[in-house]
């Protein structure tokens, strides 16, 4: 599926997840890889984990559709790096996005009654993009 464009890629993953998921909000680290294998990701198993992991919000062996939309955006921007410049600053609109989804995804993990630790929103933080400086 290397033809599919960042976002058709997106679209595909929402609609596996679905069908995976059964109406759930996750999936396991199994079903993950198995999704992200229909897309003909090409990542080796130890970046895979690591990602799989960092997914992991709540460390329970289970993935949320952010964390795996993570990965294919993370992926499909380190396949692309050498075909196409990618600034290191998102614009002022980019960052505020960022930061909405982070603060959404942080809220919504709240409303769960799920404390986010400092070390759980940094990891939210990465995961989100959102730098430290814009923060502070």
């Amino acid at each position: 599926m290397d033809h599919l464009t960042n976002e058709q890629k997106k679209q595909f993953v929402r609609k596996e997840f679905s069908k995976i998921s059964k109406g759930n909000l996750t999936i396991n680290h199994d079903e993950a890889v198995l999704l992200l294998e229909r897309l003909d990701i090409d990542s080796n198993d130890n970046e895979l984990s690591g990602l799989l992991h960092d997914a992991d919000m709540n460390w329970d062996n289970s993935i949320d559709l952010d964390g795996i939309i993570f990965i294919v955006d993370h992926l499909s921007n380190r396949r692309n790096e050498n075909s196409r410049v990618i600034y290191d600053e998102p614009d002022e609109v980019q960052l505020f996005n960022k930061v909405k989804q982070l603060l959404k995804k942080a809220k919504d993990l709240i409303d769960q009654g799920i404390v986010v630790s400092d070390e759980m929103f940094k990891q939210l933080q990465q995961q989100y993009g959102v730098p430290d400086h814009v923060l502070n």
